[in-house]
C-alpha cells in the first residue's frame, strides 16, 4: 500500500481546463430542456482514474448578484465528460473536482478573454475569472439576448447621439445630460424580436415604460400621485427573490 502512495506522490497529476459545449463567441445560452456537455482531461493519460471521478458541481446566480453554494448536478454527475440535461432556467457557474487518494484538484470554468469589444470594456468579466452559462425558459429570451449582444461596444444609445425613430418609437435628440437610455434600448431590442412594448408615456403616449416603471418602483398609472400600479400590459413584474435568467 505504501508503495502505491509513494508512486502517486511521484506522479504529477493535472486536470486540464473545463470546456463546455455548445460554445460560441457570444457565450453559452440554451433553452431549458436542452443539454450541455462538460469536459475536462486528466493527465497523465495512463493514470487509472476511479470510475466516479472527477465530479461536477454548479453555483446559481441569485437576484442580489451573489452565488449559491456549490452543489452537485446529480448523483451520476461524474467523469471526464458529463452531459447535463438542463431542468430549470438561470445563470450557472461550473467546476469539476478530482479526488484520488491523497490528491484533490479543483478546476472552475473560466473566461477565455476579457469583456472587451472594439477597445471598449462592456462588462466586468476578465480572462481567467469564473465564467457562466445561461439557461432560458423561452426562445424569446434567447432571441432578445442575441439581439442585444449586437450592440456590445456600441455608443448608438449614448445621450450624446441622435437616436433615430425606430420600431414605432420616436426620435431621441442628442442631449448631453447624462440621462441613460436603457429603457428605449430594452424597448427596441424587445420589439425587434417580436415582443410587444406598450407606449404609456409622453403627451401622445408615444414612449415606452421608464426603467423605474419596468422595475416596479415608479407607478405606471395615469394619475401617479393618486394610484400606485406596476401594471404594464404583456409584462410581468417578477418578485425580488428570483433566480435571474438570460433575456
Amino acid at each position: 500500500m505504501q508503495d502505491i502512495i509513494d508512486t502517486m506522490k511521484m506522479t504529477i497529476v493535472k486536470v486540464e481546463k473545463v470546456r463546455l459545449e455548445p460554445a460560441s463567441g457570444m457565450g453559452i445560452l440554451i433553452k431549458k430542456g436542452k443539454s450541455i456537455k462538460m469536459k475536462t482531461n486528466i493527465l497523465p493519460d495512463d493514470l487509472e482514474i476511479p470510475k466516479d471521478e472527477p465530479k461536477w458541481y454548479y453555483q446559481q446566480l441569485w437576484y442580489d448578484k451573489t452565488w449559491t453554494k456549490w452543489q452537485t448536478f446529480a448523483e451520476d454527475a461524474y467523469g471526464e465528460v458529463y452531459n447535463y440535461k438542463t431542468k430549470w432556467g438561470g445563470i450557472f457557474r461550473v467546476k469539476t473536482v478530482f479526488k484520488m487518494r491523497n490528491i484533490e484538484i479543483e478546476k472552475i470554468y473560466v473566461r477565455e478573454k476579457d469583456e472587451v469589444k472594439n477597445g471598449y470594456r462592456y462588462g466586468p468579466g476578465k480572462k481567467g475569472k469564473p465564467d457562466a452559462f445561461g439557461v432560458a425558459d423561452t426562445y424569446m429570451q434567447i432571441y432578445l439576448c442575441r439581439e442585444a449582444q449586437k450592440y456590445l461596444g456600441s455608443d448608438m444609445y449614448s445621450p450624446k447621439k441622435v437616436l433615430p425613430s425606430k420600431y414605432g418609437f420616436p426620435e431621441y435628440p442628442n442631449e448631453d445630460n447624462g440621462v441613460m437610455r436603457c429603457n428605449i434600448f430594452v424597448a427596441h431590442m424587445a420589439t425587434a424580436v417580436g415582443a410587444v412594448v406598450p407606449k404609456i408615456n409622453g403627451n401622445l403616449n408615444e414612449y415606452p415604460p421608464t426603467a423605474n416603471e419596468w422595475a416596479g418602483v415608479e407607478s405606471t398609472a395615469k394619475f401617479k400621485k393618486i394610484i400606485f400600479s406596476t401594471y404594464i400590459k404583456g409584462w410581468e413584474l417578477l418578485p425580488l427573490n428570483t433566480y435571474p435568467q438570460p433575456g
